[in-house]
């Protein structure tokens, strides 16, 4: 059983691909807006007079990350201790168009 799984609470964060309105305007890349790794995202400055902020969760997917990379990681666990008769909540939250049934 992996770190993640004993744990009781997670906070995940996924970075959706592009849609296709935002690839007609032009936006083809996050650089520069953020960056992210295994368990953190760093969004970085505007300016100079702007702190970088970093925020730390449990685990980060990237726009790479597939469907099934999401279910394997995070909602596969869940599912097992629901049929094993434990409560289980996956909670997506984010701006309305944001990708989260995606």
């Amino acid at each position: 059983m992996s770190k993640e799984e004993q744990q009781n609470v997670q906070v995940v964060g996924r970075f959706r691909p592009f849609n296709r309105r935002e690839k007609e305007l032009g936006i083809d890349s996050s650089e520069g807006l953020y960056s992210t790794t295994d368990s953190s995202v760093i969004v970085n400055k505007k300016d100079e007079k702007q702190p970088e902020l970093e925020f730390t969760l449990t685990r980060v997917f990237n726009m790479d990350a597939t469907q099934e990379d999401l279910y394997t990681n995070v909602a596969a666990h869940s599912m097992r201790e629901l049929f094993n008769g434990y409560n289980s909540t996956i909670f997506a939250y984010g701006q309305t168009g944001s990708g989260k049934s995606w």
